[in-house]
């Protein structure tokens, strides 16, 4: 079966044949049924990824080196939110026909955007710093693989439903859940400690530790080797650093 062109669309008042290849097609379609016909129907569907990357972009470069000096916990609920804002707007916009506007979802598409790169980001690091340096590397390949398997999932699920909602509900209910998450977990021990918040760092060992079921930890003993362990770091790089001159 070929593809359904604009012509086939216009000409059927509508109607679409939701087996077509054609997906950027159906996905259009399902925004805004009038924008096929409409004479700049490429360059309007053309913006949908144009924004989405321009949101990727300025997040990340604006947006995630905020958590060096909001913190972790913070920065993550709040690129959390803005994300939910995008994906809410995005699934209200397209679940209800009577409020459906390309401006707005050309908008909601940015915000989404802007805060899915920033908060990927921030919770990759969020999550590393929980737990050693030998495993970090570790925690932050299964935050990538969890990522990419989400990506798939929705990709299995549009190329059967032939809908992306249910898709979005999905996300929704999702960051819907880490707003509240978030406000549980403890702050990063290395965000706190680097910013010599020794109470947020001290209250953080000791939720992982209860976490863990570690009873025996000894906080100020703790801090002790790892003030030796950076000021070690410390004299090492000094000590390269001469070296090099």
């Amino acid at each position: 079966m070929s593809a359904c062109t604009q012509k086939d669309y216009c000409a059927k008042n509508g109607i679409i044949d939701w087996e077509d290849s054609d997906s950027i097609v159906n996905f259009v379609t399902e925004i805004q049924p009038s924008i096929i016909c409409d004479s700049s129907y490429h360059i309007k569907t053309s913006m949908f990824g144009t924004v989405m990357l321009a949101g990727f972009l300025i997040g990340s470069i604006f947006l995630t080196p905020l958590g060096d000096v909001h913190g972790r916990k913070k920065m993550n609920w709040i690129l959390n939110l803005i994300q939910g804002i995008g994906i809410w707007g995005v699934t209200v916009v397209m679940a209800i026909p009577a409020i459906t506007n390309y401006w707005a979802l050309l908008f909601f598409t940015f915000v989404l955007g802007l805060g899915t790169a920033a908060h990927y980001n921030m919770a990759v690091i969020y999550t590393s710093e929980f737990t050693t340096w030998e495993h970090q590397k570790r925690y932050t390949f299964y935050a990538c693989v969890g990522a990419a398997t989400v990506m798939v999932i929705l990709g299995i699920e549009y190329y059967f439903v032939k809908s992306i909602l249910p898709g979005l509900y999905f996300n929704s209910a999702i960051l819907l859940f880490n707003c509240f998450y978030y406000l549980w977990l403890p702050e990063s021990p290395y965000f706190a400690y680097g910013r010599r918040q020794l109470d947020v760092f001290t209250d953080s060992i000791d939720k992982m530790a209860a976490w863990n079921g570690v009873t025996d930890l000894d906080v100020e003993k703790l801090l002790i080797l790892r003030a030796k362990e950076v000021d070690l770091f410390k004299q090492e790089e000094i000590k390269a650093l001469k070296e090099s001159f």
